[in-house]
């Protein structure tokens, strides 16, 4: 998806902690609204979107609360023209795009590129599997979870390894008591 997102709308802005291990913070609820996705949808689509983006405490996910086509009188809303609306890539796509969506507890946003130092991260995939590296691992994979992030993929992406070691990392690192999921 090349567009993003004409408006973000953090509806009030309250975080809620979330139990497990690493302790994270996200918004409760968010709404993005989305322009021109003609290219992502199947039939193509030129409707405006609005995704309104709750978390759900008991399937500890985001989730679509609301979504709204907006058409035009040349092109409605149809059937048909919803069929084809991708609403989980809408819920991934406003993940992508709310600022500090994860922040650790500092406060500080653990989907920004700059989250991690470069060599902190290269000082970790040389030494391996320790218990640094393993809790950085954890924050990275929990972090990404969240945002309906593909995990093992962001792990592997940020520590420059095989997607096949990412996974096995996460694997200890919920062995040895980094990674606990939230209750």
């Amino acid at each position: 998806m090349t567009e993003r997102a004409t408006r973000i709308d953090l509806l009030g802005g309250e975080r809620w902690i979330l139990p497990g291990k690493p302790r994270l913070s996200v918004y409760s609820s968010f709404a993005v609204e989305f322009f021109d996705y003609a290219h992502s949808t199947v039939p193509p689509s030129t409707h405006d979107a609005r995704v309104q983006v709750t978390w759900s405490r008991t399937l500890r996910r985001y989730v679509a609360e609301r979504f709204e086509a907006v058409g035009t009188a040349d092109d409605p809303v149809t059937a048909e023209s919803i069929r084809g609306v991708p609403i989980a890539h809408f819920i991934e796509w406003a993940c992508e795009v709310v600022p500090g969506l994860v922040r650790d507890d500092n406060g500080r946003d653990m989907l920004a590129p700059d989250y991690y130092a470069l060599d902190a991260l290269t000082s970790a995939r040389e030494r391996g599997p320790d218990g640094v590296t393993l809790a950085l691992v954890a924050g990275a994979y929990r972090a990404a979870d969240v945002a309906r992030w593909k995990p093992a993929y962001r792990v592997a992406e940020l520590f420059g390894v095989p997607p096949r070691t990412a996974s096995h990392w996460v694997k200890l690192a919920r062995e040895r008591g980094h990674l606990v999921d939230s209750e």
